[in-house]
């Protein structure tokens, strides 16, 4: 009687209608509930308990979820198997989401103080890396924007000039360095256990250096030297850069978009030299590590780095019932690229001056080598697969989610559908076929009594959608109709004298 399989009793025949259920629910308030009560409802209470966590273990290959073509390309079933992913979707989380506002106590004091050290950080690495974009000339930011070796984009590399834009695809990146973090803190075999993340060699040595700079500059607060507390330094909103050009799909940030109400708004004031100075090792190694983070081969196992695995946990849907559509992961994606990009772009001139007209030939070409070999497709490198994914996830979201071609064939016997021919009476006989199985199942459960309950259920008052919402969900999950009271109990009722005799219990 587990909750993956459909069971709803909606009862308006007389002694099991929905009234009637209530008054004997005031009833029952008034004296002690019966043998059958009790043993109903921890019998209910295990089953749910199963049935959660039967929806979070990756080794439950049912549902519309793994029947989508999508995520079996994407072998999410096989990242998550025997892991629970409602820890690993929550470990995605940004440090100051609503998730994380809710569950503070899930998380230790100093692991948080820590995350929100680096996503300050992140956002001072990208506030450096901003002007970059207007000092080089326009053949490398349409290099940067391209995906072809020797091939720029028509289009340069800009900032996208909506409102908090560089914001919502730094909070992208802050998930990542906070997922990377919360992964470190376990070790390196738990986090593959756990959460299935795995670092390269240079990568965990690079996180090794955050780890050290955190602790010097945990120490140079606590003796007061170069304080800058974040309750002090975040005011305010990140400015968008009058650039325009590249945007993507903002419903990709719902999730962590939405900040817990005392979340601030992130922006670093100007600092003292010396209080710039106290930040810039942590600042580097973060540098570094996203960099390590790109410049990534990859051979037939995709999730052996820590971006990628990265994206695999992030597309689990919060709470760990399922994974995201694909339109809404690659909204996700194409952000991470686009801040992928600033920061290449950053590295390969870091050590020029602010002015497109005094960079040499010589670095433009150094630049469109290193672009080349990491930033272009068909070099089974990260941003090669990252790129891939959103080609894909395109193609994937136009076929499923585009307006299908539907026509009745001239005698009306036929509906075409997709080019697919669905003849009424094969249909029509499948659904009798059908229905006929439920009764006879419906009136077993109900000890014969489903001729007489069957034709009174009201079905109008039912509250569902087309909308999929994920494995072992369906409308009698949905919290507007608790009123159908879904479950073994009616039907336990209904037969309660077949399967319980109270002189024995």
């Amino acid at each position: 009687m587990g909750g993956r399989y459909a069971r709803y009793w909606i009862v308006g025949h007389s002694g099991y209608d929905i009234g009637d259920s209530d008054t004997s629910e005031r009833g029952s308030e008034e004296r002690p509930p019966s043998m059958l009560d009790t043993i109903v409802e921890a019998s209910a209470k295990r089953v749910y308990e199963a049935n959660t966590q039967w929806r979070r273990a990756g080794q439950a290959i049912q549902g519309a979820d793994y029947d989508n073509e999508f995520i079996k390309d994407m072998g999410w079933v096989e990242f998550t198997e025997g892991k629970d992913r409602a820890v690993i979707a929550k470990a995605t989380c940004w440090v100051r989401s609503k998730e994380m506002d809710v569950n503070t106590a899930d998380e230790p004091a100093e692991q948080g103080a820590q995350l929100a050290m680096l996503c300050e950080s992140i956002i001072r690495v990208m506030q450096q890396c901003v002007p970059r974009i207007r000092a080089v000339p326009k053949a490398i930011r349409q290099r940067v924007h391209g995906i072809e070796e020797g091939k720029g984009n028509p289009t340069p590399f800009k900032m996208h000039a909506g409102e908090n834009t560089l914001h919502k695809y730094g909070i992208i990146l802050q998930r990542y360095i906070c997922f990377c973090w919360r992964a470190f803190r376990l070790g390196q075999d738990e986090a593959r256990d756990r959460l299935g993340m795995r670092f390269t060699d240079e990568q965990w040595g690079l996180l090794c250096d955050v780890h050290q700079a955190l602790q010097e500059r945990e120490d140079a607060d606590d003796s007061g030297i170069g304080n800058c507390n974040s309750s002090d330094s975040s005011e305010g909103g990140i400015h968008s850069d009058p650039y325009a050009g590249d945007t993507y799909d903002d419903r990709a940030y719902n999730s962590d978009i939405n900040e817990s109400p005392t979340a601030e708004r992130q922006s670093i004031p100007p600092r003292s030299e010396y209080q710039a100075q106290s930040y810039e090792p942590l600042d580097t190694a973060l540098f570094q590590f996203i960099m390590a983070s790109v410049k990534v081969k990859v051979g037939g196992a995709l999730y052996t780095n820590a971006l990628l695995c990265f994206f695999a946990a992030m597309a689990i849907r919060t709470g760990g019932g399922g994974f995201q559509p694909a339109g809404l992961f690659s909204g996700m994606v194409a952000a991470m690229l686009w801040v992928l990009r600033l920061f290449f772009l950053e590295d390969a001139f870091r050590d020029m001056p602010l002015d497109a007209e005094e960079i040499p030939v010589e670095k433009m070409e150094q630049f469109a080598t290193q672009h080349a070999a990491w930033l272009c497709v068909d070099r089974f490198t990260v941003v090669n697969t990252m790129i891939n994914w959103m080609a894909y996830a395109k193609g994937h979201r136009n076929k499923t989610l585009a307006t299908a071609s539907v026509r009745w064939t001239d005698d009306n016997e036929t509906l075409i559908h997709n080019g697919e021919h669905l003849r009424i009476h094969e249909f029509q006989r499948a659904a009798c076929r059908l229905q006929l199985g439920v009764d006879r199942l419906a009136n077993t459960l109900f000890g014969g009594q489903w001729g007489t309950i069957g034709p009174n259920i009201d079905l109008q008052g039912i509250k569902d959608d087309t909308t999929f919402l994920g494995a072992g969900e369906s409308f009698a999950t949905n919290k507007a109709n608790a009123w159908l009271r879904s479950g073994a109990r009616l039907a336990i009722q209904a037969s309660q004298s077949a399967l319980f005799d109270a002189r024995l219990n």
